[in-house]
């Protein structure tokens, strides 16, 4: 039963939820009219979601992603790159068509996103947990501090990829940890 449960947590707290809800907190929440520039909103998506859902499809029938969660650290590389290259193209987006806040909101998250990548190649850092502290954070800034309390759900979080195997305690503090320090850095330096 623990495990189930486990799993329930680490999906409904996974990329595959808390990363849409992000896309849409940079569509609606910094004041950027989102549906005025469709065409540039529909690249913003390509990037964000969409090629990145087919390059993970076409990994996993290639047989060099084994499963959802790229156990195997390995098999993190080459995707976690090119995603790293396609939200840079985001950020580039955003600056020349989105508001300097929703901007400077993935232009932090994406600087947390590279170093996270780049720790990873080595020790697998929890994404699921650098991509909550991603979504508080953002949430801190845009609607204030109360939403720190959306940091509650966090050590479930934790408990669930530890007790799935799929990360050690210091890996799951080391992405709920790294990923507000960089954000909050690159937004006061921009």
């Amino acid at each position: 039963m623990s495990k189930r449960f486990a799993h329930i947590i680490s999906h409904l707290l996974g990329p595959e939820v808390l990363w849409p809800i992000v896309i849409v907190l940079l569509l609606t929440a910094t004041g950027w009219s989102s549906l005025t520039h469709w065409p540039v909103t529909f690249g913003f998506i390509s990037v964000e979601l969409l090629l990145p859902l087919g390059l993970f499809y076409v990994l996993h029938t290639l047989g060099l992603i084994t499963d959802w969660d790229m156990t195997n650290v390995k098999e993190r590389r080459l995707f976690f790159t090119v995603l790293i290259i396609l939200h840079g193209a985001s950020v580039g987006l955003l600056y020349y068509w989105a508001t300097p806040l929703a901007w400077q909101l993935r232009l932090a998250m994406w600087v947390a996103q590279t170093i996270g990548t780049v720790v990873t190649f080595s020790w697998k850092i929890s994404a699921h947990l650098a991509l909550l502290a991603a979504l508080i954070t953002s949430c801190v800034v845009l609607f204030g501090w109360p939403w720190l309390l959306l940091g509650v759900v966090a050590p479930l979080l934790m408990w669930s990829r530890v007790a799935l195997h799929k990360h050690t305690v210091a890996q799951t503090i080391a992405g709920a940890t790294l990923t507000p320090l960089v954000m909050i850095l690159v937004l006061w330096l921009f």
